[in-house]
């Protein structure tokens, strides 16, 4: 998504002629520089500092959880063991990071408004995404609605369809759908109640 943003609106400015950049200007020889330099950039910002900017705004207002309920169930049902940290902020919130280290994030919050299989239901699907890869996709998707707020409308299918690959797995592994249902219908009335 970046890439495609970035080609044409970066590096045409930049080079507004080939003339001033290259001799002997030719079709073929500023498109392969503009590509490589635009895959580079856009690599650089879409895998590496968006990433690590998100996460480090995050872990500045959050705490590594080191004991407790969650933290042993996390231990019992992630596979990579992903660090569990607690999010400071009152909103209900539980998001995974898997670009660096896999990290889940729950805020005091979410913690506070839902039972403790709500609470469970939320890490479950948390570990899904981290299993299936999908907060690149997710991470992607915003960075692409931060510049270009038409272009969310494209990739809106995919992420509902890795947040339901993630409520099915944690309905799966609590033999239930209760769980998960109950703990969206109350962050959803978080949200909607005035």
């Amino acid at each position: 998504h970046i890439f495609f943003l970035v080609f044409p609106v970066v590096f045409y400015i930049l080079f507004r002629g080939c003339t001033t950049y290259f001799s002997n200007c030719d079709q073929i020889k500023p498109i392969i520089v503009l590509v490589f330099l635009t895959g580079l950039v856009a690599g650089l910002l879409g895998a590496v500092i968006a990433p690590f900017l998100f996460i480090r705004k995050h872990a500045r207002r959050s705490i590594a959880l080191r004991e407790g309920h969650l933290v042993e169930f996390v231990k019992e049902h992630g596979g990579r063991k992903p660090q569990l940290y607690m999010l400071d902020t009152a909103k209900p919130l539980a998001f995974s990071t898997s670009h660096f280290t896999h990290k889940i994030f729950v805020s005091v919050g979410l913690a506070d408004i839902l039972s403790k299989k709500e609470k469970e239901a939320v890490v479950l699907h948390e570990l899904a995404h981290l299993q299936n890869k999908s907060s690149l996709l997710k991470n992607s998707t915003f960075l692409l609605g931060l510049v270009s707020p038409l272009s969310n409308f494209s990739s809106i299918h995919n992420v509902t369809q890795e947040e339901e690959k993630a409520d099915r797995f944690a309905a799966a592994r609590q033999g239930t759908w209760r769980h998960v249902r109950s703990a969206k219908q109350k962050i959803n009335e978080f949200y909607t109640s005035p």
